[in-house]
């Protein structure tokens, strides 16, 4: 008699025996006990877990409600989308078998189990998370010598991976009109525990900045980076930055108009989401007003005046650093005795010695919004009445 598919104990008792007629026996009886198949359960043992993270995946074949071993156990788990085999998978069992988990795949095969009646065993595999959100995870039925048991199911949750850090900066950041510098673009991955992929963003240059020729530009974050000499726009597609790496595009900018010009790109975007723009501002100095004048002017022969020498900043948001210049005078003036030299520059030297044809100053500065100055006195040449062979008369300097 085949046993039924239900677990239980099932009495079976015949009638009266009898004979001519005649009962000769009571009814006899008889129970046949069905074992039930294993229970069958599955749980992470680290939920939720952020994307990019590894968890155990474990399997409980519980057979303690049975006096019978549940032999040849063999079951397939269909990972859901999102969730592979981590590498390496560390597979693990008490139920005897094989347990198949390659790295990277999708799919946990187990066969040729056995568990012990009245006795669990368990098997565990790493997994890793490709995705966030709720990922439901449900296996096929386990078959045995004792049947099918029901199949189980267990969720994880993943939480977002960590947005790349996206920043700019220039260097130098604040430099006279027309110079050099360059623009950095960084991307941070080093938090995530996921490559970032498909890296793309686009950054307009603000009116007043070019990139220059050559731009010298050199890209860390492979994809498709353009950049065109003499352009006023920045794009990349397709770039790529490992979990736990950082990467940088550099490129030569130039401006071409004063004043403080703010640089801000378009949201970066990757394979899980987006990080927010980025922004730096890169000030182009203009140089600053310089003038000189003679006061008195004019003046006799042999009289004195002071040369004046402005440096006007006044329009400036940033001091003018470095400055230099130096002024040979023309044959006729020379620096007075005393010169009387003097400046309201901050620090610097200049050098006008008496007597001499030429004035200097190297290394001093003016704030922002400042004017300065620096003067020495210079004597005209004189002039005298000489009498000539014809008595006609002539004037000579002296």
């Amino acid at each position: 008699v085949p046993a039924g598919t239900a677990p239980g104990a099932f009495i079976s008792t015949t009638s009266e025996l009898t004979s001519g007629g005649l009962v000769v026996a009571p009814p006899a009886s008889a129970t046949l006990t069905i074992e039930p198949p294993p229970l069958f359960a599955k749980a992470f043992t680290a939920s939720p877990i952020p994307a990019g993270a590894i968890t155990t995946l474990a399997f409980t074949i519980d057979n303690s409600a049975s006096a019978l071993a549940a032999t040849d156990l063999v079951f397939s788990d269909p990972l859901p989308a999102g969730l592979v085999v981590a590498d390496p998978a560390n597979p693990g069992s008490t139920c005897d078998g094989a347990i198949l988990a390659v790295p990277g795949s999708g799919t946990i095969e187990f066969s040729g189990g056995n568990v012990a009646a009245n006795a669990s065993c368990a098997l565990s595999v790493e997994v890793r998370a490709l995705a966030e959100g709720v990922l439901t995870n449900t296996t096929g039925s386990v078959s045995s010598s004792s049947g099918l048991s029901a199949p189980a199911t267990a969720d994880l949750t993943v939480l977002p991976a960590p947005a790349p850090g996206f920043t700019k900066n220039f260097s130098p950041d604040s430099l006279p009109m027309g110079d050099l510098s360059e623009l950095t673009l960084t991307i941070d991955n080093s938090a995530a525990l996921l490559d970032a992929t498909g890296l793309a963003f686009n950054d307009p240059l603000p009116v007043g900045m070019l990139i220059v020729s050559p731009s010298n530009a050199t890209n860390g974050c492979g994809g498709t980076l353009t950049a065109p000499d003499g352009g006023v726009n920045v794009q990349l597609s397709g770039g790529t930055v490992a979990a736990g790496a950082t990467c940088q595009i550099r490129i030569n900018v130039a401006t071409t108009t004063a004043g403080a010009l703010v640089n801000t790109t378009s949201a970066l975007s990757f394979s899980l989401g987006s990080s927010p723009a980025a922004s730096a501002t890169l000030t182009a100095r203009a140089a600053p007003g310089f003038t000189k004048v003679f006061a008195p002017n004019p003046v006799a022969a042999g009289g004195v005046s002071q040369l004046t020498f402005t440096i006007d900043n006044s329009a400036e948001l940033v001091s003018a650093d470095s400055l230099t210049f130096d002024d040979p005078l023309p044959v006729g003036l020379r620096i007075a005795a005393p010169a009387n030299a003097s400046t309201t520059c901050t620090g610097g030297t200049l050098t006008a010695p008496d007597g001499a044809t030429q004035i200097d100053y190297a290394g001093g500065s003016v704030a922002a919004g400042a004017v300065c100055s620096a003067a020495a006195a210079t004597p005209s040449p004189k002039w005298r009445r000489c009498l000539q062979p014809t008595s006609s008369a002539r004037r000579r300097p002296i």
